[in-house]
């Protein structure tokens, strides 16, 4: 991929939105991002779902159970091991 072919997206703003009362979605927190043509939304379980791919593809250093647990206690266990 050439470097005029990228289109990167960044944070729009450098805080989670608070989105706990929404009843149309399972999204507690969402940030806001923003890339050279359009400003949209990304949920926080969105990016636990890539982290926990990354993880499994040994793209980050491993992330203890304990961690993992946690996060499966809060938001569901859609983020259980692949194994």
């Amino acid at each position: 991929m050439t470097e005029k072919n990228i289109n990167e997206a960044k944070l729009s703003e450098n805080a989670a939105i608070d989105h706990t009362d929404c009843e149309r979605c399972n999204e507690d927190y969402l940030f806001k991002m923003r890339d050279k043509n359009h400003e949209f939304f990304i949920g926080l379980s969105t990016i636990l779902r890539c982290l926990r791919i990354a993880e499994d593809e040994c793209l980050v250093p491993k992330i203890n159970d304990e961690w993992w647990i946690a996060i499966m206690t809060r938001y569901g266990s859609s983020f259980e091991y692949k194994e």
